[in-house]
């Protein structure tokens, strides 16, 4: 390659770096945390660490025995998903829902089933993966996601890396090339090359995968490829025939199902059935080498135990196998924590060799350039734009993720209203009362203790009972209805009863009219309260904070210097 092609690479490698490498700096560095984010979050969390007993005690408590433990402590919330410990020091988890946005986590000790912890949705590994992935710029705030934005910027990061070494006449001496005795210019030059070319692999890595996931954003929403990952249900028709109370499958039972239709899986997930109709899931790995632990599954029959579909990742077509590919490879989980560190002392040296070449071409500019030199609306029109996007990053983490968090902490109450009959059903019938329900909405709770229900249709609404609405606000799960409805007017008699109507499968109605005021003199119960963030996970989002604060007004001086 001649010296000129090599100096029209330098400059496309200058000007990437010059004008976007803040950007890029902020999205590797979140990415390098979020590469040992569960790590780290077990270091500062307390609650995420257990003691473990001896070595020939440390027996952990079964599947059901952990199940039943969060569903004692937590009736009120849906159980989803189950994990196990990922270490022998490590809480078990699990995933309960107290609303549709409602979503927690239950830390668990595994050898004796106490629950040590409610955490809210949103955690040190939820900030870093979301920041890192999307920078916070979520659809439902800013109308755009904000993959499209990091996907793009993993373009430009690919682009600077090859432009960057190709520039280097016999780049392979950088690997041991540091000149320290000359001047600072030079020195931190070489810096930047030897931090450059030693991750090499995992920053092609990084923006391959990076690359992927807008194009796997734009293929998806575009109706152009679409995944086979969604797992079988329950027919209607195969309800229709099963008895009014279904009873689930006890889990211990279940996994020794799911490890005879499919031996080779080792168990990472349990999956449970929110809705009716789901199945019962059982993932995690298998022989498959480089996938997610999604990508092995049994899909069961969560009353039967009959297997409705094992999917294997070697048996996935060329699209669905890269998808369960690509996180292990971006994130470095694919050789376990050896892997990770790995990817994290790349992911470091990467972002210090984006600051070492600002900090070069700040030492450069200085020797060759008077300050302002192209003035300031250049300086400007490069700088806004970044620094309005970071103002939007902060932005969505508060509303986005801190909103997750505070509603997890505001303090529902829940009524009972009755116990009762709707035809072959025992229900318990009861208001919730969260702090931030509308005026006019109330939410009525039916559940079922008995098993899960199985009928055809639910109303759930005030005034007169021969009068159910069109269409219920009513949302059914697995083992509950929720239902929300509005608030009796003045033109509704008094008492104005509340009514639950189910119809079977045969087209028969069973229903009930209420008295709420009757419940007036019941004290509510208070619903569990999530903790907040812990001090722990405070200090490292701020350190993280003040890491790509600090150079953000370098940066700035170094536009301006131009």
């Amino acid at each position: 390659m001649s010296g000129a092609q090599r100096r029209s690479l330098f400059r496309i490698h200058a000007w990437i770096g010059l004008n976007l490498g803040f950007l890029l700096y902020v999205i590797c560095l979140s990415g390098t945390i979020a590469v040992l984010s569960w790590e780290i979050n077990w270091a500062a969390d307390p609650s995420a660490r257990v003691d473990p007993p001896d070595a020939g005690e440390a027996q952990t408590i079964s599947w059901q025995a952990m199940y039943d433990k969060v569903a004692a402590g937590h009736p009120h919330a849906v159980v989803a998903y189950l994990f196990p410990p990922r270490g022998e020091s490590w809480a078990a988890r699990a995933a309960v829902a107290y609303s549709p946005r409602d979503f927690r986590w239950v830390l668990v000790d595994p050898y004796t089933g106490d629950l040590q912890g409610l955490r809210s949705g949103f955690n040190l590994v939820s900030f870093f993966r979301i920041f890192h992935k999307q920078l916070y710029v979520v659809p439902a705030i800013f109308g755009i996601h904000g993959t499209l934005i990091v996907g793009a910027l993993a373009i430009l990061l690919l682009a600077s890396s090859v432009t960057g070494v190709l520039s280097i006449k016999r780049w392979w001496r950088a690997f041991v090339t540091l000149r320290t005795g000359r001047s600072r210019r030079l020195m931190w030059s070489d810096v930047h090359r030897l931090t450059g070319v030693w991750p090499l692999i995992v920053t092609v890595v990084l923006g391959v995968t990076g690359v992927w996931y807008l194009a796997e954003n734009i293929l998806i929403d575009t109706g152009v490829m679409e995944e086979e990952a969604r797992p079988a249900r329950l027919s209607a028709e195969t309800l229709r025939d099963r008895p009014p109370n279904l009873v689930p499958l006890d889990l211990d039972r279940a996994a020794e199902l799911a490890k005879a239709a499919y031996p080779e899986l080792s168990i990472a997930l349990i999956a449970l059935p929110l809705r009716p109709g789901d199945p019962l899931v059982f993932a995690g790995q298998a022989d498959a080498l480089l996938v997610r632990d999604r990508a092995n599954a049994v899909q069961m029959d969560p009353y039967t135990g009959e297997i409705l579909g094992i999917r294997r990742a070697e048996e996935l077509g060329a699209f669905d196998r890269w998808v369960e590919t690509a996180d292990p490879l971006h994130f470095g989980t694919f050789g376990g924590l050896t892997t990770q560190i790995l990817w994290f002392v790349g992911g470091l040296m990467l972002s210090a060799g984006i600051l070492t070449g600002l900090y070069s071409a700040w030492l450069r500019l200085g020797q060759t350039a008077g300050a302002g030199r192209k003035g300031r609306l250049p300086a400007v029109a490069v700088t806004l734009p970044s620094i309005l996007l970071l103002i939007a990053s902060i932005a969505g983490a508060a509303l986005y993720g801190g909103g997750a968090m505070r509603l997890s902490q505001q303090e529902n109450n829940i009524t009972p209203l009755a116990d009762t009959r709707l035809g072959p059903w025992a229900v318990q019938i009861a208001r919730l009362e969260p702090a931030s329900s509308p005026p006019d909405v109330e939410t009525v709770i039916v559940s079922f203790p008995d098993g899960h229900p199985n009928f055809l249709s639910v109303a759930i609404w005030t005034g007169d009972p021969q009068s159910p609405p069109d269409r219920p606000r009513v949302r059914r799960l697995a083992d509950r209805i929720v239902g929300r409805i509005e608030r009796p007017g003045a033109d509704c008699s008094t008492p104005c009863p509340l009514n639950v109507a189910i119809e079977d499968w045969s087209g028969q109605r069973h229903s009930v009219s209420l008295d709420p005021d009757a419940a007036r003199d019941i004290a509510p119960v208070q619903l569990p309260v999530a903790s907040g963030l812990s001090v722990g996970e405070i200090v490292v989002m701020a350190t993280f904070l003040f890491c790509i604060m600090a150079p953000l007004y370098g940066w700035i001086r170094l536009q301006f210097r131009r």
